[in-house]
């Protein structure tokens, strides 16, 4: 049976997006993703599916390598916009991993995302010389405020090293350094698991990081995020509730194919 794809891109990050409904829920399967996501090539860094009526709208994401993942800020903001032009709906409720996220198309290139709180799940975490707190904000992040040179040749390896360390086994943790640019703005590299490189960006790992940012600053109000993907913008409130994620998502092209 030959379904609808679309690849899309959000802010740098590449996706796969297959359209399914009720008439047709057979599971992916590993090796499937692995194909679409031409992982020799690392061409695409995730495949997402889209299980929708008119009233629901069900979605599971998938690194490149086949495994699941709790949520990707990126391919959810993609998925608005499919949906968008399908159903003809600025505002569209998405569920990933059994949560709701309020989304609000802005424009063709610019989706917005309603957000909670994330959660310190362990604080003041020191690896191998590297310090920063385990922070899940829908998918686990290590989040370090980085004062090293990005150029520097030991950086992805130090990334590497807190990616698979004891600590966050069996799963892994997604790695994510920033810097401080000035009091609205930070620079954020993300190294996923998964995907197994730094990213030109990551939504949720940029959010995690907005937030640390945020909360021992006491900066609130709007904060920008420089990835080599792209720019976002994040705004708080000081409780923290309602919080928004803007960024450019974007739909390249459509096809279908033989499931």
């Amino acid at each position: 049976m030959k379904i609808p794809f679309y690849k899309c891109n959000g802010n740098g990050n590449s996706f796969i997006i297959l359209l399914q409904n009720n008439s047709f829920k057979k599971k992916i399967s590993k090796n499937t993703i692995q194909t679409l996501c031409n992982l020799n090539n690392k061409d695409v860094d995730g495949c997402l599916t889209i299980n929708y009526t008119t009233d629901l709208i069900i979605v599971n994401y998938y690194n490149n390598d086949g495994s699941w993942e709790t949520f990707c800020l990126n391919g959810l903001r993609c998925v608005a916009l499919i949906m968008y032009k399908i159903l003809n709906k600025n505002n569209i409720l998405i569920i990933m991993n059994n949560i709701s996220y309020k989304v609000r198309i802005e424009s063709d290139l610019l989706v917005s995302v309603e957000l909670s709180k994330p959660l310190y799940k362990i604080k003041n975490i020191k690896i191998n010389n590297i310090s920063g707190d385990f922070i899940d904000s829908g998918a686990k992040h290590f989040v370090c405020n980085y004062n090293g040179d990005w150029n520097n040749g030991n950086t992805i390896n130090q990334m590497k090293e807190i990616r698979f360390n004891e600590l966050f086994k069996p799963h892994g943790v997604n790695v994510n350094y920033y810097k401080v640019i000035n009091n609205n703005c930070i620079e954020v590299k993300t190294y996923e698991k998964g995907i197994e490189k730094i990213m030109d960006s990551c939504a949720s790992g940029s959010y995690a990081c907005a937030f640390d940012y945020s909360f021992k600053n006491n900066i609130y109000g709007k904060i920008k995020v420089l990835n080599d993907g792209g720019i976002s913008q994040i705004t708080f409130n000081n409780s923290y509730k309602k919080n928004l994620f803007s960024a450019k998502a974007e739909i390249e092209s459509k096809g279908e194919i033989e499931l």
